[in-house]
C-alpha cells in the first residue's frame, strides 16, 4: 500500500531557486494565510484579482511606466490605519498607496500578462523595515520588482537582490504560498524603505 506522499514531485520552472542564493532565499510550498502577510491583509488572495481594471496594460514597459507614477503613501495616512491592504482597482484609480498596495496591483498585472510572479512580504535589510515586492520571472530570468522605486529602474536581477531584500512568505500567480528560511529572523518595523 502506497502512502499519500508524493515521491517525485519536480517543481514548476518558477520555482527552481539558483543554487548560490542566499540561505534566506530557500522557501518551501507551505500554507500561509493572507493575514500571515501582513496585519491589514483581510482577504484571501483571490479577492485582488476580483472587479474589473480600467488602467490599459498591454506590455511590460506601461505597466512600469504606470508604477512610477504612483505616490507613496503610507497607510497611517491615507487611510488613517496602521495597515491595510487596498483594492488593486482602488489603487489603480487613486493611484496612491504604500508597498502592499503597489506590490498587490503589480502582481495581479503579472499574471494577467502572462509572467509567473510571486507576491512576496519580507524585510527590506538596508532601512530593517517591512517591505512587500514581487518576485518575476521575464525572459527565464528571475527579478525582484521594486514596486515603489522611482529614480532606478524597478527590476532588479534576483542574485542581485538577494543581499538586499529577506522574504518572509510569498504567493505566487496560482496562488501556491510558500514560507522561505528567512522567515525565522522577523525583527522589523513597518516604514518605507529609502529607495
Amino acid at each position: 500500500r502506497q502512502s499519500g506522499r508524493i515521491s517525485h514531485w519536480r517543481p514548476p520552472a518558477y520555482l527552481n531557486q539558483p543554487a548560490d542564493l542566499h540561505e534566506d532565499w530557500v522557501k518551501e510550498i507551505r500554507p500561509v494565510a493572507a493575514n500571515q502577510f501582513s496585519p491589514g491583509a483581510n482577504h484571501d488572495f483571490g479577492w485582488y484579482f476580483e472587479g474589473e481594471l480600467k488602467e490599459s496594460i498591454r506590455s511590460l514597459d506601461e505597466l512600469l511606466a504606470f508604477l512610477k507614477k504612483c505616490e507613496y503613501v503610507a497607510d497611517r495616512h491615507l487611510f488613517m490605519r496602521e495597515d491595510f491592504w487596498q483594492h488593486p482597482v482602488t489603487f489603480e484609480q487613486i493611484r496612491k498607496g504604500d508597498c502592499e498596495d503597489s506590490a498587490l496591483w503589480a502582481w495581479r498585472r503579472f499574471k494577467e500578462l502572462g509572467y509567473p510572479a510571486e507576491l512576496v512580504s519580507g524585510l527590506f535589510l538596508e532601512t530593517g523595515t517591512h517591505h512587500a515586492w514581487v518576485n518575476v520571472l521575464i525572459d527565464g530570468q528571475p527579478f525582484v520588482c521594486e514596486t515603489t522605486r522611482k529614480r532606478s529602474h524597478p527590476l532588479i536581477p534576483l542574485a542581485e537582490a538577494a543581499t538586499a531584500y529577506r522574504p518572509f512568505v510569498s504567493v505566487d500567480h496560482e496562488y501556491n504560498t510558500f514560507r522561505y528560511a528567512g522567515a525565522a529572523k522577523r525583527n522589523v518595523r513597518k516604514e518605507k524603505p529609502t529607495t
